[in-house]
């Protein structure tokens, strides 16, 4: 009987180590499947940008200059803001009136929804 129940352990320590392998594997996918996705992203806003600005960030300077100039903290509306909080703050608002509105305006600007299409216009004083 203790052999029994010592071949019942060792193959319950089989499987627990074949699962954990088999977990380790799928987790390793998961990772790779996360960073292609995120790539993916990260290429299609970086076209996005570019289109948008009509600048082609070819070079290690002026990606740090489009860096440094997301990132300088600015005043708007009396507090310090930088453009990516500013933009964030803005699709949040968009976001959150996006259901029934078909159009979204800030202080600095309108955000047109028309057939699926998001059309931001900065508004000129």
């Amino acid at each position: 009987m203790a052999k029994n129940l010592q071949e019942q352990i060792r193959e319950l320590e089989e499987k627990q180590a074949q699962l954990e392998a088999k977990k380790k594997d799928l987790l390793s996918k998961q990772k790779v499947a996360d960073r292609k996705a995120r790539s993916h992203r990260l290429i299609e806003v970086g076209s996005i940008l570019e289109k948008a600005v009509g600048i082609e960030f070819s070079s290690k300077e002026m990606r740090n200059a489009l860096s440094e100039a997301l990132n300088k903290k600015r005043l708007s509306n009396g507090k310090e803001i930088t453009i990516g909080e500013w933009i964030a703050e803005l699709f949040e608002k968009e976001k959150a009136s996006a259901v029934s509105d078909s159009s979204v305006k800030t202080p600095d600007v309108t955000i047109i929804k028309n057939d699926g299409d998001v059309t931001i216009k900065k508004d000129i004083y």
